[in-house]
């Protein structure tokens, strides 16, 4: 559904906390495509990995 280095942004549905980030990389667990988005977060040194659900996310570009 979506490509490897396509910019997406997801809101949590509890937190209500919005990300934007890269997906890093595309898998397949038992048939269902899941994505690793990296975000890079304001004054942090190192960028966050999260696996957020796919009917979560929007494409960006």
């Amino acid at each position: 559904m979506f490509a490897l280095k396509a910019i997406v942004t997801w809101t949590h549905p509890r937190s209500g906390k919005m990300h934007t980030g890269v997906i890093v990389r595309v898998y397949q667990p038992n048939g269902s495509e899941r994505y690793v988005v990296q975000v890079w977060r304001p004054f942090a040194r190192l960028p966050r990995h999260y696996r957020p659900n796919p009917t979560w996310l929007k494409k960006l570009r």
